[in-house]
């Protein structure tokens, strides 16, 4: 009896493991990334939708991304058209160029961290790709900015993000937000420079930020 207790222990000990610590990536990265969006602005009944594509160049430390993508506008054909956006969070700008012609506007929402936040739960995990080669993706969800609720999936080998998503109450309470990113090719062997942030000439001289 004896015998069997201890074998059943050293079973349950083994087979248990600590969750593990949230993690963070690099604080510069570039990565290929899905954009599927919802906005219900307050006092609207229908949502805008946006479906992107983007180039993310994304620096923490700058407190500055640039997204150069193509936006569907026409969901029968599959047309796209091309924008690029600089958020500028230092200075709480965004900057967005369509068709040759920049506008700007408030950016009143922080930069995404690097880091998982520490209030967040973990999920679990599950696996992508094939039986040969496959990546592990750890689960965090939880509240963010305390009016959204978020779920962050990463890789267990490096944190690298494959999807974030999050939905719920702006912080600001001006519109409804159901957001989902999905990251393909993430590159966080990178090294960014002030001129990866410069912005072009027509957004040197635009009027005055909408909404600031």
């Amino acid at each position: 009896m004896l015998v069997i207790l201890f074998f059943l222990v050293v079973m349950c000990s083994s087979s248990w493991t600590a969750d593990p610590a949230p993690c963070c990536i690099p604080q510069q990265f570039k990565a290929r990334m899905y954009s599927l969006t919802a906005v219900l602005t307050a006092g609207s009944t229908l949502p805008v939708i946006n479906d992107d594509v983007i180039e993310l160049t994304y620096d923490f430390t700058r407190q500055q991304t640039r997204q150069e993508g193509q936006t569907l506008i026409d969901p029968a054909t599959g047309a796209r058209a091309n924008f690029t956006v600089y958020n500028d969070y230092k200075n709480h700008q965004t900057y967005t160029i369509k068709g040759g012609v920049c506008t700007q506007t408030a950016l009143n929402q922080p930069l995404v961290p690097p880091c998982i936040t520490a209030n967040f739960t973990y999920g679990g995990t599950y696996r992508v790709g094939s039986s040969a080669s496959n990546t592990q993706v750890q689960i965090w969800s939880g509240t963010y900015l305390g009016t959204l609720w978020m779920n962050t999936h990463v890789s267990d080998q490096n944190c690298a993000p494959v999807s974030v998503n999050f939905f719920g109450d702006a912080p600001d309470g001006s519109a409804k937000l159901l957001t989902s990113y999905q990251f393909l090719d993430v590159r966080s062997d990178v090294t960014l420079h002030e001129s990866d942030f410069r912005r072009p000439d027509e957004c040197k001289h635009v009027d005055a930020p909408v909404g600031k």
